[in-house]
């Protein structure tokens, strides 16, 4: 990105191949792959089967958050990149809407905070987010503020029962209200619903997130292979 904005690469010139930079940048053909595919998605180059990878811009055109999703360490990365700023928190009993989104027990007992997931560095929240815990992780909440550790990992480091796997359910859907307010959007704009639920090794519900992410700041990517295998 630096050699593009500084003209080492002019727009409408060609932009190295994958071999080029692996070995320019000591690093496998897989990293490259993930990179070149930001700075394609950001519109800083386009890939064109005739005439190879030709620079098309100096500057990011997609000032969207771009998420890999598709295995456990890509949930961690994105999760080390974004923080959450919280701003309320509630005991609450959950309601049978919940605890069926949630998949726990109904009037089960919940820590409830609400939160702004944030990239880092960046003042504008992508998302308003409930974070759900169970009273005995509690402890959480008060290890969320500045650049935190992924809820996955404090519960590793917190507690002896680590998170044994995570469900994620995404779903398109108008903004809830509650979230529009806290956004200062709309309750007609759209949003990207993704629930994330960790669980124990016998299924219990740990701790649970539903996140409402803003329309043009974030984007989930997810490709897999012939073999199942995650390529991003």
């Amino acid at each position: 990105m630096k050699d593009i904005q500084t003209g080492k690469y002019p727009v409408g010139g060609q932009f190295p191949t994958e071999e080029q930079i692996a070995s320019t940048y000591q690093v496998s053909r897989h990293t490259v792959r993930e990179a070149t595919r930001r700075l394609s998605e950001t519109g800083l180059i386009s890939r064109r089967r005739s005439t190879g990878t030709i620079v098309t811009a100096t500057h990011p055109t997609d000032k969207s958050y771009v998420a890999a999703l598709g295995s456990m360490k890509e949930l961690m990365d994105y999760t080390m990149s974004t923080q959450l700023e919280v701003f309320g928190q509630m005991t609450i009993d959950a309601s049978d809407e919940l605890a069926q989104t949630l998949g726990c027990e109904p009037s089960s007992k919940w820590v409830m905070l609400k939160t702004f997931r944030k990239v880092l560095n960046e003042p504008e929240p992508i998302s308003y987010t409930e974070v759900y815990l169970r009273p005995e992780f509690e402890d959480i909440a008060k290890h969320l503020h500045g650049r935190h550790p992924s809820i996955l990992e404090l519960h590793r480091r917190l507690f002896d029962d680590p998170v044994h796997s995570v469900v994620q359910r995404i779903e398109a859907m108008k903004m809830p209200r509650k979230a529009a307010q806290a956004l200062g959007l709309t309750s007609n704009d759209p949003t990207l619903k993704m629930t994330r639920i960790y669980e124990d090794k016998n299924g219990r519900v740990m701790s649970a997130s539903q996140n409402f992410y803003v329309a043009q700041r974030f984007e989930l990517i997810t490709r897999w292979s012939e073999t199942g295998e995650t390529v991003l």
